[in-house]
């Protein structure tokens, strides 16, 4: 049970948008040096990764700085994924 008498103050859905992107099996060097886009191509679905407020009820600023604090907390997560492979890295490690 939480401090609103047992209901979410709001809830947040974290998934990819409807769009798609193009994902290419490798990065090459063109003849200019600069990077090309080769190998075979595939369509990706989601594009973004969105962050969207479910529902109606107006979201108060406590519960505001909460959900920046989760996003902010996420993408570094992602972040750290995608760089060392692993989300629970951190300056120490």
């Amino acid at each position: 049970m939480n401090s609103t008498g047992g209901e979410a103050p709001t809830e947040v859905r974290v998934a990819f948008d409807a769009e798609s992107t193009t994902k290419h099996e490798w990065v090459g060097r063109g003849s200019d040096g600069m990077p090309t886009l080769e190998g075979k191509q595939e369509s990706v679905d989601g594009k973004h990764l969105a962050v969207t407020k479910l529902g109606e009820v107006p979201v108060p600023d406590t519960t505001k700085a909460s959900i920046r604090a989760f996003c902010e907390q996420l993408m570094s997560s992602i972040n750290k994924y995608y760089a060392f492979g692993s989300c629970f890295v951190d300056d120490a490690t």
